[in-house]
């Protein structure tokens, strides 16, 4: 059981590791859109106006917006690969609570990423699992009785508040037609950007916590 324990253990660490890779990546290019965002704000918003052609929509032209464009298409690409090492190491430190002896779990490895794709259910059951995990991490032969962690709730709640504000500002983009609109979409385009390396940070730390605990049991056992 050490054994099999001390390497889940070493390949959940690696998995965080390329988590904190990734999110690091994704923060820096966040960061990047969130700079050009914050600088067009400050400046001359006349300049932002977008520009219609045979009734076609485009955003404004310039270096600032292009950056801001590519820094946020640069950091969605980097976020994606980010959650898939967060989702492998979920599953995988699910796999390890019951194998340090966690019991009677009611979620799977399975359904701890499942839950995360599944309409309307994404927005709540991912706190449940995390709640549990981490519970059951800290104690498995007692988990049920164990304070929910709060660390857990926060770093979801985040997350999900920065993906519906991303969402709500990636649609607003879509139907600007003059600069103010384009100022009000950036505003929120902004707020989730300081959402999302919020989150990215507070992952990393929630995952620092787990490896601790993990790595408590696998010596312990």
């Amino acid at each position: 059981m050490t054994n099999e324990l001390a390497k889940l253990t070493v390949y959940i660490n690696r998995m965080r590791i390329v988590f904190v890779v990734f999110s690091a990546l994704a923060a820096s290019s966040f960061a990047v859109s969130l700079g050009c965002c914050v600088a067009m704000l400050l400046g001359d918003h006349s300049a932002l106006q977008p520009v219609l052609i045979d009734d076609d929509v485009f955003l404004p032209e310039g270096l600032l917006p292009n950056l801001q464009q590519n820094a946020s298409i640069a950091g969605r690409c980097l976020l994606i690969l980010a959650v898939s090492a967060w989702l492998f190491w979920l599953s995988t430190s699910s796999h390890f609570a019951r194998k340090a002896g966690a019991k009677d779990m009611h979620y799977s490895r399975i359904m701890a990423v499942v839950w995360n794709f599944v309409p309307v259910l994404h927005y709540g059951m991912p706190l449940l699992v995390l709640v549990e995990l981490a519970a059951a991490t800290k104690t498995p032969d007692d988990w049920k009785t164990v304070r929910p962690s709060r660390l857990a709730g926060v770093t979801w709640l985040v997350s999900k508040a920065s993906a519906i504000v991303l969402a709500i500002g990636s649609k607003l983009l879509e139907g600007v037609e003059t600069a103010d609109q384009y100022v009000q979409s950036m505003e929120i385009v902004s707020v989730s950007l300081i959402l999302v390396i919020t989150g990215l940070l507070l992952a990393n730390l929630f995952m620092r916590q787990m490896l601790q605990w993990q790595r408590a049991l696998a010596s312990a056992a």
